[in-house]
């Protein structure tokens, strides 16, 4: 009884995405991996799963992020070196998928806000395992100007967050794709996103432009 009220709202929630598509996708081709941990699922884009949109203003921006070391466009790899030596990853950001759909979480959303899926590729280029949290090292800004963490963890239609549950972890020569989430304005767009290693801490930073 209590685990199939449980299951509804995600039943419910995976109906709406299934029904029309009004999200905008932005695509670029990966490089192959050599050894690959986890995937990511097709890209399904689905209405958002927000309230209805209020006034659209965020609540204030975040404090600025260091200005970026190498800038590339979607798809394009930027190598960056953590504070260790030897520690070094490969990160390519593959895909934007605006709005996103969010399985089970619509709640988290404050009202007119929207998720933002940013599909992404780490791969351990350097000489020791790499241990992070992507999600702690991606920062984003949107067309209005208003700069995002990666904050929020829900279960996208789209595929998983990446590492949600901690650290992701790989060995050298390894790699990962799977999505950071990001919750913006309804009427905004992701125009860039940032990568530093080390939580955010390192001091090289990479910035991909989505336009």
């Amino acid at each position: 009884m209590h685990s199939s009220s449980r299951s509804l709202p995600v039943a419910l929630a995976l109906i709406a995405c299934l029904g029309g598509c009004s999200s905008t996708v932005r695509n670029a081709a990966a490089a192959p991996a050599s050894s690959a941990v986890g995937s990511s699922a097709p890209s399904r884009p689905c209405r958002s799963a927000a309230p209805a949109a209020g006034s659209g203003d965020a609540d204030g921006s975040l404090p600025g992020h260091p200005a970026a070391d190498q800038v590339a466009a979607l798809g394009h790899p930027l190598t960056l070196k953590g504070d260790d030596p030897g520690e070094q990853v490969t990160v390519t950001f593959l895909q934007v998928v605006d709005p996103a759909c969010g399985v089970g979480g619509p709640s988290l959303l404050d009202r007119g806000m929207k998720y933002v899926g940013l599909r992404l590729r780490l791969l351990d280029s350097g000489r020791k395992p790499y241990s992070d949290s992507p999600s702690n090292c991606s920062w984003g800004r949107t067309d209005t100007g208003l700069q995002v963490g990666s904050f929020v963890y829900p279960t996208l239609a789209e595929g998983p967050a990446v590492a949600p549950r901690g650290n992701l972890v790989l060995k050298p020569g390894q790699s990962a794709t799977s999505y950071v989430v990001m919750e913006i304005p309804q009427h905004a767009h992701m125009a860039r996103i940032d990568f530093t290693m080390d939580s955010g801490f390192a001091d090289e930073t990479g910035e991909w432009t989505l336009g």
